[in-house]
């Protein structure tokens, strides 16, 4: 079972990634004849962010013919989805005008063209009341969930979601001056996305792939390659940021994790052990990591908590990378007690999107 998930997973990997196909050419020959492999294969490539990509190279290949109706349905719903996420990102850029606000787009550009579920807004601590103002008067339904998040939704278009910064354990990560400094504009579905800069972008991807959803998504993976060998980092940057708020050594782990990911997937045609994506910390990882976060004021409640939280993460998250090629699905109300115990555990160990105590008028 589990070579057959790494085998899935090279195939998504050789039509995603322009680097592992030229290096592996004739990796995919041969492949996906049947039916059943392409719908596991669609289901990967999907759980990983990937699906639009996957579909779309898939069509280039005349051995695909045969199965175009199935391939042509899932792009069909991606190409709805794409059309909301412009819609959406068009009428981010035209409120935040409107209003005379500062924004950025973050965790959404990733250098190849996908269909994301939602939109995650960036905005200034001192501009929030005026932002949820601003919404509600355009039509947004806005629900604060404590003070763990601001959802904004609006029946034409993606959900929203607003963070002012990066908290975790009621803790910042990244200085707010750091995560507005040097900001670039992106080409999102023709529309100009102002987004954080490189190192900002990287430390941002880096801190909530460890402590927020404490795995890694192919589609972040191949996009924190990318940044790694683009050579725009300054590591010297990174570091002082990450030091002064007590994760350097964190920083580090992740930074190596990833390397070591990287030179395992594409030294050798077969597909390593333990690297299917979405790639899941391992518990010991993430409290070696949580460990490693020096000075910070965390008691031993929010420890223990941090540590349970992970482990419900890992085990529901292998739960979900195995049931990519075996389509048993736990009974729904198993999964509700283990979604409603991972949020009460998250909510208690004080992960947060916004930081603010006014958000809920």
């Amino acid at each position: 079972m589990f070579h057959r998930i790494g085998q899935l997973n090279q195939i998504v990997l050789y039509y995603v990634d322009d680097e592992y196909r030229s290096q592996y050419p004739d990796l995919a020959k041969g492949t996906l004849h049947d039916e059943q492999s392409l719908i596991q294969a669609l289901r990967i490539a999907e759980i990983n962010g990937l699906l639009y990509p996957f579909c779309s190279k898939l069509l280039e290949e005349p051995h695909m013919k045969e199965k175009l109706g199935l391939i042509e349905t899932k792009i069909r719903g991606e190409n709805k989805r794409l059309f909301l996420l412009r819609k959406t990102l068009g009428t981010m850029e035209e409120l935040f005008k409107k209003g005379n606000l500062d924004f950025m787009f973050i965790k959404l550009y990733r250098g190849i063209p996908y269909a994301p579920r939602d939109v995650d807004v960036l905005i200034r601590h001192e501009d929030i009341l005026d932002v949820i103002s601003l919404f509600r008067k355009n039509g947004f339904d806005v629900e604060a969930f404590g003070d763990v998040e601001i959802q904004c939704q609006r029946a034409d278009l993606l959900k929203v979601d607003l963070y002012c910064g990066f908290y975790y354990l009621s803790l910042p990560f990244i200085d707010d001056d750091f995560l507005w400094k040097d900001p670039r504009v992106v080409d999102v579905q023709g529309v100009d996305c102002p987004i954080p800069g490189f190192e900002a972008d990287f430390l941002s991807l880096v801190i909530h792939s460890l402590l927020g959803h404490r795995r890694l998504s192919l589609l972040d993976f191949l996009y924190a390659k990318s940044l790694l060998n683009s050579e725009r980092l300054s590591f010297y940057k990174m570091q002082k940021e990450a030091e002064k708020y007590g994760w350097a050594y964190a920083f580090t782990k992740v930074v190596h994790k990833l390397e070591d990911i990287h030179v395992s997937l594409y030294s050798s045609p077969n597909f390593p052990k333990g690297n299917s994506f979405p790639f899941v910390y391992s518990t010991k990882f993430v409290f070696e990591a949580f460990e490693g976060f020096a000075g910070l004021p965390v008691d031993m409640r929010a420890k223990f908590l941090f540590a349970l939280s992970a482990f419900l993460d890992a085990i529901y998250h292998k739960y979900l990378n195995v049931r990519q090629v075996v389509p048993y699905d736990i009974p729904n109300q198993l999964k509700n007690i283990v979604a409603k115990s991972l949020y009460k555990v998250r909510q208690q160990r004080g992960d947060r999107k916004v930081k603010h105590s006014q958000m809920k008028n």
